[in-house]
């Protein structure tokens, strides 16, 4: 009958390391930040587009008037 191997698992641990789990938040927190400027930007540009069309209009508006 052939011995069966012990199998040493203390090397091939599953679960992620402190480091892993930090550089993993850091990233998150990165993709974050990235994201937020490119919705900040959106918000942005469409505040701006707002206040162009509301001062045509206002131009349009008092020139009617005049």
């Amino acid at each position: 009958m052939p011995e069966m191997e012990t199998i040493d698992e203390t090397e091939e641990s599953t679960t992620p390391s402190t480091e892993e789990l930090n550089q993993l938040i850091q990233q998150l927190q990165q993709e974050l930040i990235v994201e937020d400027k490119r919705h900040f930007d959106t918000l942005a540009y469409f505040k701006n587009r707002i206040q162009e069309e509301q001062d045509k209009h206002s131009k349009k508006q008092h020139f009617l008037e005049t």
